[in-house]
C-alpha cells in the first residue's frame, strides 16, 4: 500500500555531488482527499517516493541547524548540519527568501538593461 510513502521533488543542487535540497515534500501523496491525485508512476516522473519509516530523525546538536536533503546515489534522505551564527539568529533567511531576494535583484538588473537598450534604440529618449 502507498500510504506509507512520502513524495519529494523540485530538487536543487548543493556543493556535494548527488546531494540535493528538497524543494517540495508531500507526506500523504496518495490520500483520497488531500493527496496529489496522481498515480505512483506519474509521481516518479516528477520526483521520488520514500518510505516514511526511512525518514531519519535529526540529531539535536546545539549551535547547529539540521537540513533534510536527498541523497540521489543512495536514494535516501540524510541530514546535514550547519552551524548557526549570530547573524542567522538575528536575521534568519530561508532558502525561499534567499531565492526571492536573488530573483528580485535579477529582475532589477534586467529592467535596467531594458531601459538602457530602449534608450539606445530611441536615441536617448526612453519614454518614446
Amino acid at each position: 500500500m502507498n500510504s506509507n510513502k512520502i513524495f519529494i521533488s523540485q530538487f536543487k543542487s548543493t556543493d556535494e555531488e548527488n546531494i540535493f535540497i528538497i524543494g517540495f515534500t508531500h507526506y500523504c501523496p496518495f490520500h483520497e482527499e488531500d493527496g496529489l491525485n496522481k498515480t505512483e508512476e506519474e509521481l516518479l516522473q516528477e520526483g521520488v517516493l520514500i518510505n516514511k519509516e526511512d525518514v531519519p530523525e535529526p540529531e539535536n546538536r546545539e549551535g547547529y541547524r539540521a537540513e533534510l536533503l536527498y541523497d540521489k546515489r543512495n536514494n535516501n534522505l540524510v541530514y546535514k548540519y550547519f552551524e548557526i551564527n549570530e547573524k542567522d539568529l538575528l536575521h534568519p533567511e530561508s532558502v525561499e527568501q534567499k531565492e526571492i531576494r536573488e530573483l528580485r535583484q535579477k529582475i532589477e538588473e534586467q529592467e535596467q538593461a531594458i531601459l538602457e537598450l530602449t534608450s539606445m534604440i530611441t536615441g536617448g529618449n526612453a519614454n518614446a
